[in-house]
């Protein structure tokens, strides 16, 4: 978010005490308090605790039907356009795509589809690491 505010031209958010900059920082506070900690639960004890990692998956599939309601008929989070919102919950979505987690969510999918055709996450991923 702070790089959002130091690239104002880059346009990834929105201005100080507007509507759409508030629904920035839900979605992106969202993304890393109720996603990110499902995902990790359900990944981290697939193996060793199975129990566990549904009621990580579980927490998932709650959190997710937020972001697929709020995706349906939308191609971003916020205002139409990508933003830093976009940004952070799209790679936690990723990440729970490859978790083989967002099977069910057509509009994840489709977001997700969106988001990797950017030209600058090709870039991004191209770039050896």
């Amino acid at each position: 978010m702070q790089l959002a505010d130091l690239y104002p031209d880059a346009k990834l958010n929105w201005p100080i005490a507007t509507h759409e900059r508030g629904l920035v920082y839900q979605w992106t506070v969202f993304a890393m308090t109720e996603l990110e900690p499902a995902i990790t639960e359900a990944r981290r004890h697939r193996e060793d605790d199975p129990a566990r990692a549904q009621a990580g998956v579980e927490r998932f599939q709650a959190a997710a039907a937020a972001v697929e309601q709020a995706l349906d008929g939308h191609e971003c989070l916020v205002g139409e356009r990508f933003s830093v919102a976009d940004l952070v919950c799209g790679a936690v979505l990723i990440s729970a795509k490859t978790a083989g987690l967002t099977d069910e969510l057509p509009n994840i999918n489709a977001y997700l589809e969106r988001l990797e055709a950017r030209p600058s996450r090709q870039r991004a991923t191209a770039v050896d690491t």
